[in-house]
């Protein structure tokens, strides 16, 4: 099962919080308050989030985390792969894979197109979108 990490999950939530106010500095502390991470947890993602450009971070009693992206071109994709890494569904897929011990793989080439299809939707997909998208229960469905 292709999973996102708990830590990209997280750092999604916390970008959208921010981007709910994009003009305001928010402090962890607030940010804690939202979002019900604890405090180390969201630091370390603001920290990657900084690091990796999506965030800007001023310091001082007045400061805070800001986007540093608008919310309209920041994407889903881009949030992900900050704390994540480079999507790939399997090793063939990632950045700078050189070897398969499969003889003969039969797959690699389906797989190199799904990977790009989903990152291709992830990267269209804007923080904007998930904000403005009202999702009633109707279109939220779990499967076993």
């Amino acid at each position: 099962m292709l999973k996102v990490s708990k830590l990209a999950d997280y750092a999604v939530m916390t970008v959208l919080k921010i981007a709910q106010s994009p003009q305001a500095l928010h402090s962890a502390t607030d940010l804690v308050a939202v979002t019900r991470l604890n405090l180390p947890t969201l630091r370390k993602i603001l920290k990657i989030l900084s690091n990796k450009g999506i965030l800007h971070a001023k310091r001082g009693s007045e400061g805070g985390y800001e986007l540093v992206k608008d919310i309209k071109t920041l994407s889903v994709l881009d949030v992900v792969e900050a704390i994540d890494g480079q999507l790939a569904f399997t090793e063939c897929c990632e950045k700078g894979f050189k070897y398969c011990a499969v003889t003969n793989c039969q797959m690699s080439s389906y797989w190199h197109v799904i990977n790009k299809k989903v990152r291709e939707t992830l990267n269209v997909f804007s923080i904007q979108e998930l904000i403005n998208r009202e999702i009633n229960s109707k279109e939220i469905k779990h499967y076993d």
